[in-house]
């Protein structure tokens, strides 16, 4: 009887995971608690840097994925037991009920975008023209329709707020990773609609990792400009909506009360919701900086402590689109050997 494994979250790791598993010709189930698979990276507009819409990008995946018949998906199903026995698990999901036994678990769970109204002084929720990254990325991708939310024009200026959520003791002070690296792509989508639109991106550091430097450099030559500083305050004119950002220029040392028609709000990564009940169904332990799920130093993977769990994707911390997928491969990977690698699959 073949072996089996199970990918715990249905977001682009998970999909991912199983993907691989199910190819390679492991009988795979993945159990999602949402309605439809896809997580957050449904929600994202084009993928950075080869500018992919990112719905094109998952449909690939999905299409493959649901052609293998040796891969079982759960959608609005959880994790009621996981208990170990000597050569693997026993799980039992739940509402349903349904009960089997797998070999290895790649936990893929993903992350919460952080909520910016918890930052009082940043007016999302209160100001109408600030808005967030993902609610920009919902107007950019949906015919590049970008609009202010207090009267439906094109802006005149842009400007973005990095570090939302990040790097910051009141939240987290842990860095989100990609959040730099989408802020330029979103500035330079702006400036693609319309190189008039004054766009500047305020900043702690600018940490556009590795190959994602060439973005930053077109994004300035593209006319974006950046301002080094972290926004103390952000207010409303009540006349015209406007929205005055009161920062303090590191550079210059200058504080300035910039004014712009938008603000958006470059939020960062959390824990999912429910991770913490997740890691102790499993047993499990958490990173104790970031509260995301700890593993190996050897392997980027495996859970600590633990054998035959591995952790892809965003559940281990955040990470960019490319980064992520390479992980589950490498935790598909890692389950394939856990359970036998080609014996198997016999």
């Amino acid at each position: 009887m073949s072996k089996r494994a199970l990918v715990i979250g249905g977001g682009l790791s998970g999909i991912k995971a199983a993907l691989n598993l199910g190819q390679i010709g492991i009988e795979t189930i993945i159990v999602e608690r949402a309605e439809k698979l896809g997580g957050t990276f449904k929600k994202l507009g084009s993928t950075f840097p080869d500018g992919v819409d990112a719905r094109t990008y998952l449909k690939k995946y999905l299409q493959t994925l649901k052609s293998l018949q040796n891969v079982k998906i759960f959608t609005k199903t959880q994790m009621k037991s996981v208990t170990k026995v000597e050569d693997g698990f026993e799980v039992i999901l739940e509402p349903n009920g349904t009960s089997f036994k797998v070999e290895a678990i790649v936990v893929a769970i993903g992350y919460a975008p952080f909520d910016g109204s918890r930052i009082p002084n940043y007016g999302q929720g209160k100001i109408q023209n600030v808005i967030d990254s993902l609610e920009l990325v919902q107007m950019l991708r949906n015919g590049q329709n970008l609009k202010r939310p207090s009267d439906e024009t094109l802006p005149k200026s842009v400007t973005f707020i990095t570090c939302v959520g990040s790097r910051d003791k009141k939240t987290n002070e842990y860095c989100s990773s990609f959040c730099c690296t989408y802020t330029v792509h979103l500035a330079k989508m702006v400036k693609e609609i319309d190189k008039k639109i004054d766009v500047t991106i305020m900043y702690m550091d600018m940490r556009t990792f590795s190959s994602y430097e060439s973005l930053y450099q077109e994004a300035r030559e593209l006319g974006v400009k950046f301002l080094r500083g972290k926004p103390s305050m952000v207010f409303e004119e009540l006349d015209t909506h406007n929205v005055k950002i009161q920062v303090e220029n590191t550079i210059t040392q200058e504080f300035v009360l910039h004014e712009t028609d938008i603000a958006v709000l470059s939020i960062g990564a959390e824990p999912t919701e429910g991770s913490d009940e997740l890691g102790k169904i499993l047993g499990i332990t958490k990173d104790e900086k970031t509260g995301f799920f700890a593993v190996s130093r050897e392997d980027d993977v495996s859970a600590l402590g633990q054998e035959r769990i591995f952790i892809a994707g965003n559940a281990s911390g955040p990470k960019d689109t490319q980064y992520s997928l390479a992980q589950a491969s490498a935790a598909a990977m890692k389950a394939f050997i856990a359970l036998g690698g080609v014996n198997s699959l016999k």
